[in-house]
């Protein structure tokens, strides 16, 4: 390797040549036919959400009220995940699958509902507000 010298700073290298493929008519054909099809793509969705169904589950908040904000974030992810979900076709889901998915129901019904439970009584718990009261001006002309 030749030594470093202030002259490289300035100089930019000249761009290499792209290396040129030669190979036969065929090898495109079979690039081609690696391609994934419409099928195989759609089950790869439905197995990246199976995945994601599943991570849902396995990662469900405790129903504590101190984690109130993971318990909404949880749902949040929960329902994006089925959103993604709806593919407008029936696939197969293995029991495991279809277990995880009973589990998850489960669980957003239950954090729904002791959400809703504790902010009814967060609100229930702040006074209102007093009246306010009438502004009283003194006359100058009595």
């Amino acid at each position: 390797m030749a030594p470093f010298t202030a002259a490289m700073l300035t100089t930019t290298p000249s761009p290499e040549p792209e290396p040129v493929v030669q190979g036969h008519c065929e090898d495109t054909r079979m690039e081609d036919a690696n391609t994934e099809s419409d099928t195989d793509r759609l089950f790869g969705a439905w197995t990246a959400i199976l995945t994601s169904l599943e991570g849902c589950v396995m990662t469900a908040p405790d129903l504590k009220p101190e984690l109130l904000e993971d318990q909404e974030m949880w749902l949040r992810e929960w329902h994006s995940v089925l959103r993604a979900g709806v593919l407008g076709v029936e696939l197969d889901m293995s029991d495991k699958g279809a277990e995880f998915l009973k589990q998850g129901r489960k669980s957003c019904k239950e954090i729904e509902a002791a959400i809703r439970e504790w902010k009814t009584k967060a609100i229930e718990a702040v006074p209102e507000a007093p009246p306010k009261r009438a502004a009283h001006t003194t006359g100058a002309s009595e």
